[in-house]
């Protein structure tokens, strides 16, 4: 294990203060797979490249995993007719997800909307499956992750907004939501998002001074039938990026975005090759 969970994951006071979250790492590059709308009961879910991408991630050392939710489809209502279509059934989401969750060290993840429909009279089955798993931060809405350096005060840490989607849209851009929220929050460095099935990265320097990562991945879904009778365009890459930070670093190279996982793996190890023992 890379890091281990504080349990403060598991006791009332995670109640009030799961949205905003303290996690201390070894002051060394580390690596953030994250996972876009993974969708994994879905007919269109691209189950060769997730699984790739779980395999890179388990071969290499100082990765942690996060994603910004709809695990699963959870059709409900009208949409529930969509399972007379699929080959998996409701419950098979859960054991995928189970895997899934089961398969790297987690140390986030957000609900989307269609987990949401999971939740009933209060109860989200979720924060039961991340405690089984041992996902370090969960929250059905947003997480508010402050990245600490063990034992090294003066390094700045990183502020990361983690959420499904954040408000404000345009053609122009797809990270324009968390891109506009960087520029109001002030603080933040890293904010990440879904939701839409599109893809981008937008770094700068605010006018503030910090250097903000805005994010949005794509997802595993394709073969999309809403996108498709909605008139939607569907992109073929950005399932999943993986987010390399240097904490020794100062400006835009503290937090750097591969579109290619395995790329992005070599890189950290590369950076990691003296703490490791690899030449």
């Amino acid at each position: 294990s890379y890091i281990t969970p504080g349990s403060e994951r598991y006791g009332k006071k995670s109640q009030a203060n799961k949205h905003k979250r303290t996690i201390e790492l070894p002051a060394e590059p580390v690596g953030i797979y994250l996972a876009g709308d993974p969708h994994v009961d879905n007919e269109g879910c691209d189950w060769g490249k997730l699984f790739e991408h779980v395999q890179i991630v388990q071969s290499t050392r100082g990765v942690l995993a996060a994603c910004v939710g709809d695990m699963q489809d959870h059709w409900v209502g009208r949409l529930a007719r969509c399972y007379a279509d699929s080959s998996a059934k409701a419950s098979d989401g859960w054991r995928l997800s189970e895997w899934y969750l089961s398969s790297m060290q987690w140390i986030a993840l957000v609900g989307g909307n269609h987990d949401s429909w999971a939740s009933t009279h209060g109860l989200d089955p979720y924060d039961w499956l991340t405690k089984k798993c041992g996902v370090m931060c969960y929250a059905a809405d947003e997480i508010r992750l402050t990245l600490r350096w063990k034992n090294e005060p003066d390094l700045e840490p990183i502020i990361w907004v983690l959420r499904h989607d954040f408000s404000g849209r345009s053609w122009f851009h797809p990270t324009h939501g968390p891109h506009k929220e960087a520029t109001l929050d002030g603080k933040a460095h890293l904010l990440t998002a879904g939701h839409i099935h599109q893809w981008g990265e937008l770094t700068t320097e605010q006018r503030h001074g910090r250097c903000t990562t805005a994010l949005r991945v794509r997802g595993y879904k394709k073969n999309d039938n809403y996108a498709r009778q909605k008139g939607f365009s569907e992109q073929e890459h950005g399932e999943a990026a993986l987010i390399v930070i240097d904490p020794w670093v100062d400006g835009p190279q503290r937090i750097t975005t591969f579109w290619d996982v395995r790329k992005g793996c070599d890189y950290l190890k590369f950076l990691r090759r003296e703490i490791d023992g690899e030449e």
